[in-house]
């Protein structure tokens, strides 16, 4: 979801996605539906769980935002 949505849902968030994949899979879900899946958390919650590279900001130093791009 991250990589194709631009969303850093949490784990039980994700789950959604992967239970409606299953769902067409199986047809009970047809693939011309509206769907609405819901994401109550952030990814946040669990960066312990990821492999994050997030620079590390000196309060004291100016920053350069282009670093992040």
């Amino acid at each position: 979801i991250s990589r194709t949505e631009g969303l850093f849902v949490c784990p039980e968030g994700a789950a959604t996605m992967s239970a409606l994949k299953r769902m067409l899979a199986e047809g009970s879900v047809d693939k011309n539906e509206k769907v609405v899946l819901f994401n109550t958390g952030s990814g946040l919650k669990y960066t312990g769980l990821f492999d994050i590279k997030s620079p590390v900001v000196d309060p004291a130093k100016p920053f350069d935002y282009g670093s992040l791009m």
